[in-house]
């Protein structure tokens, strides 16, 4: 703001009376009352200058809001830390007009309220954060609905990066949660607390050797449907190893794997903790394989069968429907995702279905609504119908997080019901979430969609939302989350009204809906208070 006579305001002394200048005292010198007058002159302002001021304060604050509301954007501030980076952006910009007029600021504002406080709270409407204008976002209620409310470290320190958890599993009770680093170890903790519990270990293969040979390497784990305390390993070594959690430092069971070493990459366990299943890595030119255990069998009984013809690549992932004991998924680097009705005795008989997921799959299972997902290394995700009636036997729902995916590799004739892009500011599909108690989670927006499904994504910087995508609208609803994670989200599990994830940070977090929350806090206020009482019985 300069101080031209454009901008500048004129102040004039007021005019005085004839001949009220020359009365003088006997002395020829003004007589004390004239001084005491011009001491005290008026100053007069323009109010086109004053007017003209105050306006461009004005564009000069919602120049700075705007501004400082992308940069909180950007940064990740929201909520109240958002508005302190306002107040923040707000009193520098008034200090730095207050150090460019300094000693001279009557000739511009009538007082210094027009700089510091006037117009404080107007801008704050043009303070917002700019969602995709291709997908709806929830309103700012919503937004509060999930918050992570525990977190704890699987490193050994702060400081070091020796640790990078890379899977996760919650047993059926959902007390305890197991966790997988890369070293090759398996923590345990307390669901609620996220207490450390104890590590498990085995008595005959080493986790931590330096010796690549003679170590043993863990690809995945699973908690048992049924028992609590049953925890699956899949590892490198031709072995499906067991534990009951409760002797954390021996396993219990070793499955053998095949005639031929194979490196066993992904395993589950079905509804009756019956049947053990577990995915094989394509080593040289022998079949990959689905195998078979069953737990009944005497321990380290060789496997029950497998299946060989189904996929030609590395299968990363396998897993039951926890509503029917008998139909198993399974996901390969090879794009197909093949579905099985494990009760019928060959492996023709039982392949009930083969999706194309037109690239490397990296996570697949049943969902709601009796449906397949899959989930590619790409980010591009489909969700399968799985019903008998073959003109519903359909891609229901398909999208990408790069709008040149599908479009290339999709051919016309297998286009779903509905194609979403994804907005690509978090460009990374960590998991879908399948419990069915998941609405618990979310907030009321997202029950109002139907035929939908969650998806968690995630950026490199951990920054989280969960993306509702629907076979009935075009358009994504997105719940963005304020995330402790600081790199990439690799596992989540979902358990009545708490989220759980795991990243490569070595960050282990529980996230709890508000209502939750608060539920919690009302019992604790309700919950009656145990009084010592002080009166004595008479003998």
């Amino acid at each position: 703001m300069s101080a031209s006579s454009e901008m500048q305001i004129r102040r004039t002394a007021t005019s005085r009376p004839t001949g009220a200048g020359s009365h003088l005292s006997s002395t020829g010198t003004p007589s004390s009352a004239s001084t005491h007058k011009r001491k005290h002159d008026s100053v007069l302002y323009s109010d086109a200058a004053v007017r003209f001021n105050e306006n461009s304060l004005e564009q000069c604050r919602t120049s700075v809001s705007a501004l400082s509301g992308c940069v909180a954007g950007i940064i990740g501030l929201t909520s109240y830390k958002g508005f302190l980076f306002y107040g923040f952006s707000m009193l520098l910009l008034s200090f730095l007009i207050f150090v460019v007029i300094r000693r001279e600021h009557r000739k511009f504002f009538t007082n210094l309220n027009h700089v510091f406080v006037n117009g404080f709270f107007n801008e704050s409407t043009s303070y917002m954060k700019i969602k995709p204008t291709n997908s709806r976002s929830s309103n700012s209620s919503s937004t509060a609905s999930l918050v992570y409310t525990n977190k704890v470290s699987v490193r050994s320190s702060l400081e070091s990066n020796d640790c990078y958890a890379i899977d996760l599993s919650l047993n059926s009770t959902g007390n305890h949660i197991a966790v997988l680093t890369i070293p090759s170890t398996i923590q345990l903790f307390d669901a609620a607390t996220l207490k450390q519990l104890s590590s498990l270990s085995s008595t005959s293969n080493n986790f931590d050797s330096a010796d690549s040979t003679s170590s043993i390497t863990i690809s995945a784990i699973q908690y048992a449907y049924v028992s609590p305390h049953t925890l699956l390993a899949s590892t490198n070594k031709n072995l499906v190893l067991l534990w009951d959690t409760r002797t954390p430092q021996q396993e219990t069971v070793q499955l053998n794997g095949c005639a031929d070493e194979h490196n066993f990459l992904s395993v589950t366990s079905n509804s009756e903790d019956l049947l053990v299943a577990a995915g094989t890595e394509l080593k040289g030119e022998e079949n990959v394989a689905v195998a078979f255990w069953d737990l009944r069998a005497p321990i380290n009984r060789q496997l029950l069968g497998y299946y060989t013809e189904s996929h030609s690549d590395d299968i990363i992932h396998v897993e039951f429907d926890r509503t029917n004991s008998k139909k198993l998924v399974s996901g390969s680097t090879d794009g197909l995702v093949c579905l099985y009705d494990v009760g019928k005795s060959t492996e023709e008989d039982a392949l009930e279905q083969v999706y194309n997921a037109n690239g490397p799959v990296a996570k697949c299972g049943f969902a709601q609504y009796n449906t397949v997902y899959g989930i590619t290394a790409s980010n591009a995700f489909y969700v399968w119908s799985t019903s008998d009636d073959e003109q519903q036997q359909q891609t229901l729902v398909q999208g990408d997080t790069d709008s040149d995916i599908l479009s290339k590799e999709i051919p016309l004739e297998t286009s779903s019901k509905v194609i979403h892009h994804l907005p690509s500011t978090h460009s990374t599909i960590v998991d879908l979430l399948t419990d069915n108690k998941i609405n618990n989670l979310l907030p009321s927006a997202f029950h109002e969609t139907k035929s939908s499904w969650p998806l968690l994504m995630c950026d490199h910087m951990g920054k989280i939302n969960i993306t509702l995508v629907s076979s009935e609208q075009s358009e994504p609803i997105i719940l963005s989350l304020h995330s402790p994670h600081s790199e990439t989200i690799r596992a989540a599990t979902t358990y009545q009204s708490s989220l759980y994830s795991c990243s490569d940070d070595g960050q282990l977090v529980r996230w709890q809906s508000s209502s939750a929350i608060d539920d919690h806090d009302d019992n604790k206020k309700q919950a009656p208070s145990k009084k010592k009482s002080n009166n004595r019985k008479p003998y």
